[in-house]
């Protein structure tokens, strides 16, 4: 007795839905993880949509300032200063 065209297929996709369902946990690149909060960040701006800065953002004492908006950050640090 031969098997037909459509056990192969039936029994190729089982195994293979048996094989996602068995390695699925297995990762092969590891999580990335976050580093923990440490305080606030030092930032030095040196370009603006590609445009370079005639000296990064830092050094300028009393100069224009730029709009930032943050996004995602932990409620409980937006007022730590």
């Amino acid at each position: 007795m031969k098997p037909d065209i459509y056990t192969k297929v039936v029994l190729t996709i089982i195994a293979a839905c048996l094989f996602i369902i068995a390695f699925r946990d297995i990762s092969i690149i590891p999580d990335a993880k976050a580093q923990s909060y440490q305080g606030p960040v030092e930032v030095d701006v040196v370009s603006i949509g590609g445009n370079k800065l005639p000296k990064p953002l830092t050094t300028l004492s009393n100069g224009p300032s730029i709009p930032v908006e943050v996004t995602n950050f932990p409620p409980e640090l937006r007022n730590s200063r």
